[in-house]
């Protein structure tokens, strides 16, 4: 029909017409691969890039506002709509790994691959997501004294660089040392060490420990996982040299 339609196709004959349909169909595909290539080229793996970042900070804020919890703040006004915006933020990350893919199997770019990085994130969403859990019911008072100014420590260090990882994956640096986020975490597992020693723990219902212990867990595969985030940006800073 295509052909038919063309101007001034009825005055050739159909081979002559099918002919020039097919240099035309042709001369088109190079302009367009061109265009792809030089003009327009790959761009999925940018995008990789801006969703995980814009899902980091995200996560940096329902970090902080579930510690805070933990420390004994009642605020949770922004954490539903965090949770929203960050379960959408996680299906645009999917899709758009998934194109960077496909530009990688059509070998439209060289850039890194972008499946431990989105792993990474993920990982990381789990992990506030587990803190989240431990925080639905407040923990004891004298519990909650002695460990506030870790959570607020802890809170601080772990946003700044989520933040900052953030920041420098936009502009495909190095990432921050996680010096900060680790002696935050460190003087957690201290103070829980010193409330066993003394005998805190022990008057605790059974519940309130079990919270304990899974919260202990929860802080140190968030640390893992921070070093392995913190890894996965370094390998997209030297894929951008």
């Amino acid at each position: 029909m295509i052909v038919l339609l063309t101007p001034g196709a009825q005055q050739l004959g159909p081979l002559d017409s099918a002919l020039y349909r097919v240099v035309e169909i042709t001369v088109g595909s190079f302009v367009g691969l061109g265009v792809s290539l030089v003009l327009l080229p790959a761009r999925a793996h940018g995008l990789v890039v801006s969703a995980a970042a814009g899902a980091l900070s995200l996560l940096a804020d329902l970090l902080g506002d579930w510690l805070a919890v933990l420390a004994g703040g009642q605020e949770r006004t922004r954490i539903t709509q965090l949770q929203d915006d960050i379960r959408a933020a996680m299906a645009s990350l999917e899709i758009v790994a998934g194109e960077a893919h496909q530009e990688r199997r059509t070998y439209l770019t060289h850039e890194f691959d972008p499946d431990p990085l989105v792993r990474a994130v993920f990982r990381l969403r789990n992990d506030v997501v587990m803190i989240g859990r431990a925080a639905a019911e407040p923990l004891p008072e004298p519990i909650v004294t002695r460990l506030r100014a870790s959570f607020e420590q802890t809170s601080q260090a772990a946003q700044h660089f989520l933040r900052t990882c953030a920041d420098t994956l936009r502009e495909r640096k190095n990432p921050p040392a996680l010096n900060a986020t680790e002696q935050a975490l460190a003087k957690y597992t201290a103070t829980i060490e010193e409330l066993r020693r003394e005998g805190v723990t022990r008057a605790l219902p059974v519940e309130n420990i079990g919270r304990l212990h899974a919260l202990g867990f929860t802080l140190e595969q968030l640390r893992r996982d921070l070093e392995d985030f913190h890894s996965r940006v370094i390998e997209c800073a030297r894929a951008a040299e």
